[in-house]
């Protein structure tokens, strides 16, 4: 997604608000539009399964099947899939633990619907609308927090993308022989953030950016072919870690916004109070 859209679509929601009356048929098209592209998206997702099971069919098929490759190919696979696991699984569970004292992983259960559309389609932004169903409807969180953190941590937070690149830039720089220094290291963490920043959430586009990082360090591309074999069930596995960061973001970002929230509700009841006394 791209944050200029974000932005731009802010500042039409603040001047649609600041127009009242005005600005109701502008705001009521918006809304309108919004429903009917979510119903598209999900008629959509009913056609991925075909076009994904075609994906890993040709993938399956054309990787090389040599010992050599899948004993680094073994080790590089548990340690991603550990890092989302604990990202996943501690990090994210201990902070709405903090939050809210209660069970996490019974918040993360009711995210299980956009978590099984995420892994058939490695993409989050497809997700979406089940993601907003399952804060806004089962976790009862504000519309007004959910639609506008839910696309902005879409465009930013790539906690499981960045996770992603770093590990497989460092596996890449031991399999060719180059000495991980501590100036490599700091580098590869640099431009692992900022490239997961750029990051857009469809299938494959973490490859580019390794490749990316990889010229940075004097590497050539084809040192990451073996990443290609398996990287659909590892993007797979890092758009769920970014799922569930973004899920988190929401829960902090209603926490904090609470109070400001309530204040606003009471507001516009006392609005309405006072138009039903004048008429």
């Amino acid at each position: 997604m791209d944050i200029g859209l974000i932005i731009a679509s802010s500042i039409f929601g603040m001047a649609t608000s600041a127009t009242k009356e005005h600005g109701k048929a502008f705001y009521n098209f918006f809304t309108s539009a919004t429903y009917v592209i979510l119903q598209m998206l999900r008629w959509l997702i009913w056609f991925t399964p075909v076009g994904v099971a075609s994906l890993l069919a040709r993938t399956i098929a054309s990787s090389a099947d040599t010992s050599d490759e899948f004993r680094h190919l073994g080790m590089f696979i548990a340690t991603a899939l550990l890092g989302f696991a604990l990202w996943s699984l501690a990090v994210v569970p201990l902070v709405y633990f903090i939050i809210y004292r209660t069970n996490p992983f019974h918040f993360l259960f009711t995210l299980v619907e956009p978590v099984l559309i995420t892994f058939a389609t490695s993409s989050t932004a497809i997700a979406m609308p089940e993601t907003l169903h399952s804060l806004e409807v089962i976790n009862k969180l504000d519309k007004r927090v959910t639609r506008f953190v839910v696309p902005l941590s879409a465009s930013i937070g790539r906690s499981g993308t960045c996770l992603y690149i770093s590990i497989s830039c460092l596996f890449v720089v031991q399999l060719v022989g180059m000495e991980l220094t501590f100036t490599r290291l700091i580098l590869v963490c640099i431009l692992s953030t900022i490239s997961a920043l750029a990051n857009p959430p469809v299938t494959g586009a973490s490859l580019v950016n390794i490749i990316i990082i990889l010229t940075a360090l004097d590497i050539p591309p084809e040192a990451a072919s073996l990443l290609y074999a398996f990287d659909w069930i590892l993007d797979r596995c890092r758009s769920i870690t970014n799922l569930f960061s973004h899920a988190l973001c929401v829960v902090v970002t209603y926490e904090l916004s609470k109070s400001a929230l309530s204040e606003d509700n009471q507001e516009v009841t006392e609005n309405i109070l006072n138009t039903e006394i004048t008429v």
